[in-house]
């Protein structure tokens, strides 16, 4: 289920007291108490929107942090260059993936280099392609 998003202390205790003091207020006009009223909902709508993009903007960099570990980690393991081009660290990759996608169907099930290739393939989180 996911988390509920509410504005921080500071909109909610605002919030609060617009809407106290435009409810409690008796010498005051229904056009007023409609103005405070709708500035309250406005406030409220957009701090909830504000707070969702928060924690979407960091849900995002830890996915992102996460990504530049596993690419550093997986670049380091193939003795790459960490400052060399992205393309290249990528393409380096996907020629070890394919190469031991390769093996996989080469080599009989049960061999040593199915088992080999199947747990490299598993410690670099790539999904095995379906085999008909």
């Amino acid at each position: 289920m996911p988390e509920e998003i509410k504005p921080p202390e500071h909109i909610e205790n605002a919030l609060g007291y617009s809407r106290n003091y435009a409810t409690a207020k008796p010498n005051i006009g229904n056009t007023e108490k409609e103005h405070i009223l709708g500035l309250a909902n406005l406030l409220e709508k957009t701090a909830l929107e504000a707070e969702a993009l928060r924690k979407d903007a960091e849900r995002n960099k830890r996915m992102l942090l996460d990504a530049c570990v596993s690419i550093g980690s997986i670049g380091e393991a193939l003795g790459l260059d960490m400052d060399a081009d992205a393309d290249t660290m990528i393409g380096t990759a996907r020629d070890l993936i394919d190469g031991l996608n390769r093996i996989i169907k080469e080599c009989p099930l049960g061999s040593p280099g199915f088992a080999i290739a199947c747990e490299v393939l598993g410690e670099l989180g790539v999904q095995q392609e379906v085999q008909p």
